[in-house]
């Protein structure tokens, strides 16, 4: 066996023969292969990582700002009953803005 690496590799087809006159052995070609494979990993990871750094809501900050709002909204209001007319008139109105709608 170590003789044959002692071999010079040379293709039968011109176009494989290797251009920087460099012994190539399928050891270093995996080696590469995996190096290579490990770089364009880990830059796909750290770019998911930037762009979810970057793109992230603040949900507690969001959620503060609607509480807040809907406490503005409702501050000095009271809660009324409904007569049954008023009732009745309000859901009359949310059927014909429904019936004008569809047509």
């Amino acid at each position: 066996m170590p003789e044959n690496r002692d071999k010079p590799t040379k293709s039968d087809d011109a176009r494989f023969d290797n251009k920087l006159k460099k012994k190539s052995t399928r050891r270093s070609f995996l080696k590469n292969a995996v190096v290579a494979g490990l770089a364009v990993a880990g830059g796909a990871g750290i770019a998911k990582k930037a762009t979810e750094a970057v793109l992230k809501e603040d949900n507690r900050k969001l959620y503060l700002k609607d509480e807040l709002g809907v406490e503005r909204t409702w501050k000095g209001k009271k809660l009324t009953l409904m007569s049954k007319n008023e009732k009745k008139e309000m859901v009359s109105a949310l059927l014909d803005s429904f019936a004008s709608n569809g047509k």
